[in-house]
């Protein structure tokens, strides 16, 4: 079976690899960063599973995770740091097959791929506050290189070295901090940081 996993973490490459060739044997497993090089790898080489982390890079930006079902044609499950009620709902609606929580014990983790594996889908029961619906809301009015500096802002990040890492100009650092700052509806980055996470 070909996996993509998009994961920024090493660590859970390895676990992945472990949970999944335990239920099905042997495994072909691709990786990727952000959703560009997911995308891509998607197309040249289609997967038949995809997982994806809803904390990598632009996962939450467009085409994000549903461009990432749209293109895969192959059984997506999402996986979270943090148990996200409105990334779980965007889970759902984009097509995934399921959304498991990274605190999830290995055994339950191990359950969820099974169910899938099977043709089913796991999403668990979680209850989601108003406020926190609305505050992820926003972050999908952002444009991909919007969302991208908001994470690299999350990682406390200056502007020069925002710039830096994206390959653009520090004055466009400041147009893309500025549209964040108005889309979030907050008066500074750390606002718009905690916003995002909820």
């Amino acid at each position: 079976m070909r996996v993509l996993l998009i994961e920024e973490q090493p660590l859970y490459h390895d676990a992945v690899r472990e949970l999944l060739g335990a239920r099905i044997g042997r495994i072909e497993m691709s990786t990727a960063v952000i959703v560009a090089d997911a995308l891509e790898s998607i197309s040249r080489n289609p997967p038949d599973l995809v997982i994806a982390d809803f904390s990598t890079g632009d996962i939450c930006g467009r085409p994000g995770i549903e461009g990432i079902v749209a293109q895969a044609n192959a059984m997506v499950i999402t996986l979270d740091a943090r148990v996200i009620g409105s990334h779980l709902r965007r889970a759902q609606a984009a097509g995934a097959k399921a959304y498991i929580p990274k605190t999830s014990t290995r055994e339950l983790m191990g359950a969820a791929f099974n169910v899938v594996l099977a043709g089913g889908a796991y999403f668990p029961d979680i209850t989601v506050s108003d406020s926190e619906a609305i505050a992820a809301d926003w972050t999908r009015r952002l444009t991909t290189r919007q969302a991208e500096v908001l994470k690299l802002l999350g990682q406390g990040l200056s502007n020069r070295d925002i710039a830096e890492a994206l390959g653009i100009s520090v004055a466009t650092v400041k147009l893309h901090v500025h549209a964040i700052l108005k889309v979030a509806g907050v008066r500074n980055r750390t606002g718009a940081v905690l916003k995002a996470r909820g």
